[in-house]
């Protein structure tokens, strides 16, 4: 499977979810972050979208009582990196690190 596959087997367009193609792009990104060395996979993404955090709490807030609906459990977990200092592609933080590990996984 392609990454972008398995990315909208992770969130799908459920819902006519207007965010959902955004995250799934900021997924690519973030994921992007981790080289090869992690598990063998490197994730290719020139997209430069990047989610600021005013929107990302946006998209969250949007997502109450969607929290554990089956198909909306990456995006609520993307869109809760609001709380995180902004992402800075070229030098990520330790945090964003780690997310990105994550969304490997």
């Amino acid at each position: 499977m392609e990454i972008k596959e398995l990315i909208i087997h992770l969130m799908p367009d459920i819902d006519e979810d207007p965010y959902t193609l955004r995250l799934q792009d900021f997924f690519c990104k973030i994921a992007s972050i981790t080289d090869s060395s992690f598990i063998g996979n490197e994730i290719k993404n020139n997209s430069s979208l990047i989610i600021s955090n005013g929107i990302l709490k946006e998209i969250f807030d949007s997502y109450k009582g969607k929290t554990t609906k089956s198909g909306y459990e990456v995006k609520v977990f993307i869109a809760s990196t609001y709380l995180l200092e902004p992402l800075n592609v070229d030098s990520p933080s330790l945090e964003w690190q780690w997310v990105s590990k994550l969304c490997h996984l």
